[in-house]
């Protein structure tokens, strides 16, 4: 590929002579005053002079030796307009918080920095917010500097104070996909902890039963589930627990707090609280994450359509059809996971 050298190009050579009276730091043979045909010019292993490009572009590379020539690009860019808007870290979390996010999601940041760059990215190093990344391009053929120059230009825009923009949307768009997906659940199931989850779900549905219960009159008995009933919804609490138990017993560990009376408000159609009940941002993602499976997994035990039940005596009754939409519901998403 031959190309004639812009004039813009042309300048930015210009300038690089200026920097040290020949040619940038004399990283090719036009600096002893030897004439490169394009041909060796595109051969050559070389670093290109950046520092017109002040802070934003901290070194960039040509290698043309090997059966793929590659460009390498470093610049340093501050993450923090990369965390999903939906979450106002920038509100709710002070930057150690952020920072700890963004560190352990690296590998999520480096796949969607490369998608659109077209390349290979990895961190180099980090300040704070502040990373440094090096973006690795594959070439077609090896290349001139002027052609070097143009790609930084057109494709990192280092003198467009805006491009970033795009950049950090995309990025923010690969987190928010990152922690819609669970966390891998242990390969054996915490039986003691399954069970206490089951336990403080139905707990929290007889005391809400409770309320109801009394509301409607006088009455001594304590409300309990018809012993059919109470171990159907047992099984079902179960798989809920193990179906999520990564995410469990993260949110569990980091909040020192009880999720499953959280679940069962999700069951009965009342608002559920797990997202704002930690500081810390990687808890929230999760709490998030949990209130999204509870209603989406969770038994329906709501009153309203006639699903629960309280007979005169105290005793609830669940309806049938509650177990049967849970499995199919279950069974649908096992499937659709499996599919992926």
């Amino acid at each position: 590929m031959t190309q004639q050298m812009s004039s813009a190009a042309a300048q930015r050579l210009e300038n690089a002579r200026q920097i040290d009276g020949k040619f940038g730091h004399q990283h090719h043979s036009e600096a002893s005053g030897v004439a490169l045909s394009p041909t060796d010019n595109r051969r050559l292993n070389r670093r290109l002079d950046v520092r017109q490009y002040g802070d934003r572009v901290r070194s960039a590379h040509l290698d043309g030796h090997g059966e793929q020539p590659e460009l390498s690009v470093a610049f340093r860019r501050d993450m923090l307009a990369t965390v999903p808007s939906d979450y106002a870290a920038l509100y709710r979390h002070d930057p150690v918080d952020i920072q700890q996010y963004l560190g352990d999601r690296q590998d999520v940041i480096e796949e969607a920095m490369g998608q659109y760059y077209g390349g290979e990215a990895k961190q180099l190093d980090a300040v704070g917010s502040s990373v440094t990344y090096e973006i690795v391009k594959a070439l077609d053929e090896p290349i001139t500097d002027d052609e070097a120059y143009e790609i930084i230009d057109q494709e990192f825009e280092p003198h467009n104070d805006h491009a970033d923009d795009d950049l950090n949307n995309h990025i923010a768009q690969a987190l928010q996909a990152h922690d819609l997906k669970k966390l891998p659940n242990p390969e054996t199931v915490d039986e003691q902890k399954q069970q206490q989850f089951a336990d403080h779900a139905i707990r929290a549905l007889y005391d809400d039963a409770q309320m109801t219960y009394d509301d409607e009159g006088a009455h001594d008995e304590k409300v309990h589930l018809a012993v059919d009933d109470e171990m159907k919804l047992r099984a079902a609490l179960h798989s809920v627990y193990a179906d999520n138990a990564g995410d469990l017993e993260a949110w569990s560990n980091h909040s020192q707090r009880d999720p499953a009376s959280e679940a069962y408000l999700a069951a009965a159609g009342h608002a559920e609280d797990l997202e704002s009940t930690t500081s810390n941002l990687n808890t929230r993602v999760i709490g998030r994450r949990l209130e999204r499976s509870f209603v989406a997994e969770m038994p329906k035990l709501d009153t309203t359509h006639g699903r629960l039940e309280i007979e005169d005596d105290g005793v609830i009754h669940i309806h049938p059809q509650v177990f049967e939409d849970f499995a199919a519901r279950r069974d649908q998403r096992i499937a659709q996971e499996a599919a992926e």
